[in-house]
């Protein structure tokens, strides 16, 4: 597997290359079995080499910086709570990630946008009101939405790479998961930022969690924080490695491999510098109507795992309804 990264880390570093250059199919099958591995074996991995534009990445955190150093009566102009939907802007500690394992509420503040938003007609607004809503974008700074909008076009096209290589991995079609994400996605971008923690009375910012949809793309500053939990139960630090993503699985991609690729609890500790840390999380998710179930994988480019699913997901899972739920204990103050 590669990790050829300076940096000591625990969990693989995987160059993307290949993927975006097609012309050498051994080093793309190289590649992509580092991917299944990955998937196999942490749930989670950096990617290098992954063809975002680094002045769309700072031109966001940039941009996320002096929104959130606005005072609160502005950014609540377009908070989400008291609409009927989850996106806009979330007051600090107002968000409890950790729901299913404790009520400790998070240390920070953010902002929740969709990167595809439906047309009216559209039969899921009336089906999923919840994560379906328009988005409500600051107006302050005033090319937020250009900045998001450059974001979401580079990161759509790098997930949908790394999901077509996930199908391969996996002895399906390539095109297997991009069927389940057209026309219209369902992927939701938080945009987060922790408050300084010399005053914090816990030691976690961000408490444990898994991710719910199929994929998610971690922009993450220099601070540092996030963890996840080895099947040892011990925490890996996941420490930030410049030109870097980190991606992690999601809910979803559990039950399509039935355990053997999991995904994998996270949380976010404190940092010791003092520092606000901001981070970007591109939740990279199927149709809100799509079904999800165990797939019957007969060629998988490694041998899948035997493991038990989680416990607190039902099958079949309709996945704009699970969304919708796990909101819900995500915000529990919100009026739904």
């Amino acid at each position: 597997m590669s990790n050829d990264s300076n940096f000591e880390v625990g969990i693989p570093v995987i160059d993307l290359s290949s993927l975006l250059d097609l012309n050498n199919h051994n080093d793309f099958m190289k590649t992509t079995k580092s991917i299944a591995e990955a998937c196999r074996d942490y749930g989670f991995f950096y990617v290098k080499n992954h063809g975002v534009s680094e002045n769309v990445q700072n031109n966001l955190f940039d941009t996320l910086k002096k929104f959130f150093a606005l005072p609160s009566h502005v950014k609540e102009k377009i908070k989400s709570q008291g609409t009927p939907g989850m996106v806009g802007y979330f007051r600090f500690q107002s968000e409890t990630t950790a729901f299913l394992v404790n009520d400790n509420a998070d240390w920070r503040e953010g902002l929740y946008a969709f990167g595809d938003e439906l047309p009216y007609s559209h039969a899921s607004k009336e089906k999923f009101p919840l994560v379906t809503q328009n988005n409500l974008l600051p107006e302050e700074p005033a090319n937020f939405k250009d900045v998001l909008d450059a974001y979401h076009k580079e990161l759509k096209v790098l997930g949908f790479k790394i999901m077509s290589a996930l199908a391969q991995g996996m002895g399906l079609k390539k095109e297997f998961f991009a069927e389940k994400f057209v026309p219209y996605s369902s992927t939701t971008i938080g945009m987060y930022h922790y408050f300084p923690s010399t005053n914090q009375p816990n030691e976690i910012c961000c408490g444990e969690h898994t991710d719910y949809g199929v994929l998610t793309i971690l922009m993450q500053d220099d601070v540092g924080g996030l963890e996840i939990r080895g099947e040892d139960g011990k925490w890996i630090p996941a420490p930030p490695i410049p030109g870097t993503f980190v991606i992690n699985l999601g809910d979803m991609l559990e039950v399509w491999t039935n355990g053997s690729y999991k995904a994998t609890m996270h949380q976010v500790r404190k940092s010791k510098s003092g520092r606000d840390r901001f981070s970007v999380a591109y939740f990279f998710g199927p149709q809100l109507e799509s079904v999800v179930s165990p797939l019957e994988i007969k060629n998988p480019l490694i041998p899948f795992k035997e493991r038990e699913l989680n416990s607190n997901i039902k099958l079949p899972v309709v996945f704009g309804e699970f969304l919708e739920q796990k909101y819900r204990g995500t915000f529990p103050e919100h009026d739904y």
